[in-house]
């Protein structure tokens, strides 16, 4: 059997560098605003292209950006609240890595679906 402390560190370990992994995707969304509104030249003139900025594909996408990144470090802290308190509280349950594993994925699969759907554009009636 594996060793309970070592699995403890590898879940973890696993948590913290997916938490790390969104965090650099909403430090990407923050250098893709600073970017736009260089660009754009938004300089006291916002209000005039606010119009287009929220109809543009950037805002868009941007919005996919952020919404990706910020549920997801959500759920992943949420994940490891979940599974440090199962460990605390009830200490002779393991929760496995598999399950781990898994719930990080189906996470990662969801957050990319709940991110998507404001940005797909679905024809007026």
């Amino acid at each position: 059997k594996s060793d309970p402390s070592n699995l403890i560190a590898k879940t973890d370990r696993l948590l913290c560098i997916q938490i790390f992994v969104y965090d650099f995707i909403m430090g990407i969304y923050l250098c893709f605003i600073v970017l736009a509104s260089l660009v754009l030249r938004y300089k006291g003139d916002y209000c005039v292209l606010s119009d287009w900025w929220r109809s543009s594909v950037y805002c868009d996408i941007l919005g996919v950006i952020f919404s990706f990144a910020t549920h997801g470090s959500l759920l992943i802290v949420s994940l490891m609240s979940i599974v440090r308190s199962i460990q605390c509280t009830v200490s002779f349950i393991r929760i496995p890595y598999k399950a781990i594993i898994i719930s990080s994925c189906i996470i990662f699969i969801l957050n990319l679906i709940h991110a998507m759907i404001p940005a797909v554009k679905l024809p007026q009636i």
